[in-house]
């Protein structure tokens, strides 16, 4: 098992173990820092959504820069084990929860506690469903009216220009991963 290493805030140096499992892909530290770049630096008092959330490295490092709140959704139920077990060895247990379950059957603005300043999704690479995504969001309710949703997508799979409420707004390319950002 290795780790990534939390690169601002309160919890900068800290460690994340990423779970030996092929279908955990962590977002890099140079990607996840410029992500929070663009976001802000600065995310005191924002609820959080980590959709697809594996290592919950992108979840952490929100926790790090000042969310009051974030909410992992991993589907494995071993990895969603691991991802409390890391809440609790930074000490920021109070403020993740994790739910187990498909992002598809949980996505909902009741259940999950919305709307969110911000979801992040870190979909797997062969999943190609952005437009699926984005529209489930959309429809759920679930991003706050001014929020921003980032979906990281591997660079060659095209990208979406969202729904009639969601739109994209921005997308950013390193190496072989792409953010988009999605705004009402």
């Amino acid at each position: 098992m290795g780790t990534l290493r939390i690169v601002a805030g309160r919890l900068k140096g800290r460690r994340v173990p990423v779970p030996d499992d092929p279908g955990v892909r962590p977002t890099g530290d140079r990607v996840r820092e410029a992500l929070f770049n663009i976001l802000g630096q600065d995310l005191t008092g924002f609820q959080v959504l980590d959709l697809f959330a594996g290592s919950g490295a992108l979840g952490f490092e929100a926790l790090s820069r000042g969310a009051r709140r974030v909410v992992f959704v991993e589907a494995n139920p071993g990895i969603a084990a691991d991802l409390r077990r890391t809440a609790e060895g930074l000490g920021v247990d109070r403020e993740a929860r994790v739910v187990v379950g498909r992002v598809e059957d949980v996505l909902d603005r009741t259940r999950l506690g919305g709307p969110f300043e911000v979801i992040v999704a870190d979909p797997p690479y062969d999943d190609t469903s952005e437009e699926r995504l984005v529209a489930a969001i959309d429809e759920a309710r679930v991003l706050g009216l001014h929020g921003t949703l980032v979906i990281e997508r591997e660079k060659r799979h095209p990208s979406h220009e969202g729904t009639v409420g969601l739109r994209r707004v921005r997308t950013t390319a390193y190496g072989r991963s792409a953010l988009d950002f999605f705004k009402y």
